[in-house]
């Protein structure tokens, strides 16, 4: 797995972590089933070389010199292994048959560059069919994105994964999505971005993805938000991810502002039935945690230290421009350290219940009236409380704390012994393990966090 760093662990030799996640079959999948990882079938493997010709028939001694004539040649079901080294790219790769795989060769590490300022260039990767497999790959530039999957208007794509990449320095997002079912992003190291155009610049935006998950990954340096689901997004999962350094914007946002032409089958909510979950975010210059109109959302056992630091709050509610209120929110078993003015909490129309509670909020400067709710329109109102006021107002937080979690920012931020994290925790149906992937235990042994504490 691709360890996203404590900051003893930044210096990862990324060609050394790819190629051993390339050389082994099961890369990238976690216990149990994946979204996204359905084998075709392969009918053909064809192999890519520096030292190549694209004359050459594509074998093992006789390789292509490009990515561009493999995929031209490429089948349904095909593999294409693509040898070390730099392979600038004038033009996007555009793979638009099923099943094929394009993926780094064993114990390499394959680049694909395409430059910023070429408009040519939208992309350096584009994905147009269903179980389509990006591996082990470095892929940079893009005038807008790193990689874009997106088949034709009105369609959708299915089994999607992008594994073990690295993704980075593109002109605007490093991942943008349409309509991606089932899209998977596991193990890949995303950022920075918007290095070309910083106004719209996520690690990853996608839109009206059914049943996206986003797992295990370092989201660093975005331009805009980190990533996001949203256009009527469904049952989308976002965990065991650390996402940092985002100096502007928020970490992770399930639900955001979408043009109604976007708006997945019509729908009313930008996100739907979608979970964040063992997830560290550290210095956001906006909230940590967000929903805009979204239904059903779920924010569970997260870490967030130093967020909000410019805008908004760590946990933020509120509608998007189509007025549409948020419902049913979800804010369970999270560690909250900040240090500026912003709220702890922001929410805005919420429509049905806001089960908040098993939280700890620290600010060292003091809690003050951290927690908010507004209401807009004819009715207006606006509420800005203390955390005991906070607990009676909304009826929520009944068992969270205001304490100094404690937290080893050296080691994930796990709780240091005597933290109050330890053992204070709401038991989740289906959430077994943390961030690292260690076991949670039952009862009342659940810590409250991303980073369960070692005994």
């Amino acid at each position: 797995m691709l360890t996203r760093p404590a900051k003893a662990q930044r210096l990862i030799v990324l060609v050394t972590i790819l190629a051993a996640a390339v050389s082994q079959p099961g890369v990238g999948a976690a216990s149990g089933s994946s979204p996204g990882q359905a084998p075709l079938g392969t009918s053909s493997t064809l192999y890519v070389s520096t030292s190549g010709s694209d004359n050459n028939p594509g074998t093992i001694s006789e390789p292509l010199a490009t990515p561009a004539s493999a995929i031209a040649k490429a089948s349904p079901g095909a593999t294409i292994l693509i040898g070390g080294g730099l392979y600038t790219l004038s033009r996007p790769l555009l793979i638009d048959r099923p099943g094929v795989t394009l993926r780094s060769a064993d114990r390499e590490l394959a680049r694909l560059k395409a430059p910023i300022d070429d408009p040519r260039v939208t992309s350096v990767v584009v994905i147009a069919a269903n179980q389509v497999s990006l591996i082990g790959l470095e892929i940079q530039g893009g005038s807008y994105y790193g990689v874009k999957v997106d088949a034709e208007q009105g369609h959708s794509t299915t089994g999607v994964s992008v594994r073990s990449c690295r993704i980075h320095g593109t002109g605007r997002d490093c991942i943008k999505t349409f309509n991606a079912d089932q899209l998977l992003i596991h193990d890949c190291e995303i950022g920075p971005s918007g290095l070309r155009d910083s106004s719209n610049a996520e690690g990853i935006d996608s839109v009206g993805s059914v049943g996206a998950t986003i797992r295990h990954c370092w989201i660093h340096d975005t331009a805009t938000n980190g990533l996001y689901l949203k256009g009527g997004a469904r049952d989308g999962i976002v965990e065991q991810c650390r996402v940092e350094n985002i100096a502007g914007y928020a970490g992770i946002v399930l639900g955001e502002d979408t043009d109604t032409d976007f708006m997945r089958e019509g729908a009313c909510y930008e996100a739907i039935n979608c979970v964040a979950r063992n997830n560290i975010v550290v210095n956001t210059g906006a909230a940590g945690l967000a929903t805009y109109s979204g239904s059903n959302i779920r924010f569970e056992n997260n870490t967030l230290y130093q967020v909000a630091k410019r805008i908004q709050a760590a946990f933020w509610v509120v509608t998007n421009s189509r007025k549409v209120a948020a419902g049913n929110v979800t804010i369970i078993n999270n560690a909250t350290v900040m240090s500026g003015s912003r709220p702890f909490i922001f929410v805005q129309n919420i429509a049905g219940k806001l089960d908040c509670d098993s939280n700890i909020y620290f600010n060292p400067a003091g809690s003050g009236k951290r927690f908010v709710k507004e209401i807009t329109g004819s009715s207006e109102q606006y509420g800005q409380w203390t955390f005991d006021d906070w607990r009676i107002a909304m009826g929520v937080d009944s068992h969270s704390i205001v304490a100094d979690p404690m937290l080893d920012s050296q080691e994930q931020y796990r709780p240091r012994p005597g933290s109050p994290a330890i053992r204070r925790g709401r038991q989740l149906q289906g959430l077994k393990t943390d961030y690292a992937g260690q076991d949670r235990p039952g009862g009342v042994g659940w810590d409250i966090g991303a980073v369960q504490h070692r005994p």
